[in-house]
């Protein structure tokens, strides 16, 4: 009994902030179209029942096998979890290939906005995040991506709040004759007191710094002092003489 109040509790507080959504996945059932499928279910059942059958006797054994061994009895739990986990290493558990190919995977390289794209479009609360050679390196989850926008959102307003006297909003295409193409955020030489907030490019949304590199047909998002907002959207577009 405490064990089952143990795992109701741990899973109804993992639910309320993770979600109820299937950890790894939905298992993609055949659907019930025939009352003829009512024989692949009876012969399915049926196999479920030997499995179990096999799986107790294999469990019932493994306990009396291991009351046969010498040892304290706290020290074969011990045992028992090292040869697990050299199972697990032999297996390469946290090899990519353990993945379901059909759930998404982000690359280590990626971007947030990669991630986010993958997790609304296929409604899973986390992705593996897989290095060169497929191998997961770790877990992308909704709450982290979130989390990673916000510290961006919170350095653009640290920066912005350096910005004094009348200013606009600037946000322009960049243009292929635009001398801001093609040039690392820190070599162009934008007025005093501009601030790059953001650039899009294509379907990402890029926080840049310093070594960002700006490409032509980038949109441009950046606050700058008034008095510069007319040359700066000329530079930006490359019709400035």
């Amino acid at each position: 009994m405490p064990s089952v109040i143990a795992s109701v509790v741990g899973f109804s507080i993992f639910g309320a902030v993770e979600g109820f959504t299937p950890i790894f996945g939905v298992l993609r059932t055949p659907q019930f179209h025939h009352p003829s499928q009512l024989l692949f279910y009876a012969l399915l059942g049926i196999a479920a029942g030997l499995v179990a059958r096999l799986y107790a006797r294999g469990f019932y054994g493994a306990v009396r096998l291991t009351d046969r061994l010498p040892g304290h009895i706290m020290l074969k739990p011990a045992v028992a979890a090292v040869l697990v986990g050299l199972i697990g290493l032999a297996l390469q558990l946290n090899d990519a290939r353990v993945v379901d190919r059909e759930h998404p995977t982000v690359s280590v390289g990626d971007r947030l906005d990669a991630a986010l794209d993958a997790l609304v479009s296929s409604s899973v609360s986390w992705l593996p995040a897989t290095d060169a050679r497929r191998r997961v390196a770790g877990i992308v989850g909704l709450s982290e991506v979130i989390t990673s926008y916000r510290r961006e959102l919170r350095k653009n307003l640290q920066l912005l709040s350096r910005v004094g006297g009348a200013t606009t909003l600037i946000q322009q295409i960049v243009g292929a004759s635009s001398p801001l193409a093609n040039h690392p955020v820190a070599t162009v030489p934008f007025p005093p007191g501009s601030v790059v907030l953001s650039i899009e490019r294509g379907s990402q949304l890029l926080f840049p710094d310093a070594a960002t590199v700006i490409h032509a047909g980038d949109v441009l998002s950046l606050v700058a002092p008034a008095r510069d907002g007319r040359e700066l959207d000329e530079l930006m577009r490359g019709t400035h003489d």
